[in-house]
């Protein structure tokens, strides 16, 4: 039953972070007005607001208008009510679980925002993000494992952040210097918080996505089109966000 609670708290945040998705950057409000159609204007339900169940019953179509919903809502809905459910499972009723789940869903709504309209949403919540992460090495306290080669502790636990950031600042160095990427200082920042949170050796799975879409945005030939000539260094950097996740759970001092 509480895990059950667990999944419906997340995927009741993870509606709440679409809608800050969709208003934030447009400069909006994240209570007025009440949610509505963006094809049609007519204002939703109660029942056209329930989490992952509305968008399922509807088939990812407005109930009004018929105009396809973004599958973007849906899938930031499903993956926070799994990494609540995961962080309640993994450390139950506990500030760890609080702390998991609640800084990945600040890595959620970044990788959302940048993926979805290459910025990562405002410089205040960046910097708030980089704050959070920050503390991370504090998380030892709580129950959430965290340490570097081998050893456990404070000191141990800020050495992995800071090493997992500097894993993931190198690879986007890297991108930029061999002009995989242009540099933009937004993209520095939405990498380093995922190094930070994942810690080290963590950090090299956030920094191997970033090399992987780093490859595939210049392979493919997408760094020409007009949605990505400015946008697509923050593009990749939000795969290290989405790849630091499962280390909020894991920790690092399971690694050797």
């Amino acid at each position: 039953m509480a895990a059950t609670l667990a999944f419906v708290l997340g995927s009741a945040v993870g509606s709440f972070l679409n809608v800050v998705v969709d208003r934030i950057p447009a400069g909006g409000s994240l209570f007025r007005p009440r949610s509505r159609c963006g094809a049609c204007g007519t204002p939703l339900k109660t029942i056209d607001l329930v989490p992952i169940v509305s968008y399922l019953l509807i088939r990812g179509r407005c109930r009004y208008c018929r105009t396809s919903i973004p599958s973007r809502l849906l899938a930031v809905e499903a993956i926070t009510a799994a990494l609540f459910l995961a962080a309640f499972l993994r450390f139950g009723p506990s500030p760890a679980f609080l702390a998991a789940a609640l800084c990945g869903a600040v890595l959620i709504v970044i990788a959302a925002s940048a993926l979805e309209t290459g910025r990562p949403l405002t410089h205040a919540l960046v910097i708030g993000a980089v704050a959070a992460a920050s503390l991370a090495p504090f998380w030892t306290e709580i129950g959430i494992p965290r340490g570097f080669s081998g050893h456990d502790g404070l000191a141990w636990s800020a050495a992995s952040s800071v090493a997992g950031g500097a894993a993931v600042l190198i690879t986007m160095a890297a991108a930029y210097a061999t002009r995989l990427l242009p540099p933009r200082a937004e993209g520095v920042a939405v990498a380093a918080i995922g190094g930070l949170f994942a810690g080290f050796p963590g950090a090299l799975v956030a920094a191997g996505a970033i090399a992987l879409a780093a490859g595939f945005v210049y392979a493919s030939g997408v760094r020409g089109k007009a949605y990505f000539a400015d946008r697509r260094a923050v593009l990749v950097a939000a795969t290290s966000s989405l790849a630091a996740l499962p280390f909020l759970l894991i920790g690092t001092s399971a690694w050797p």
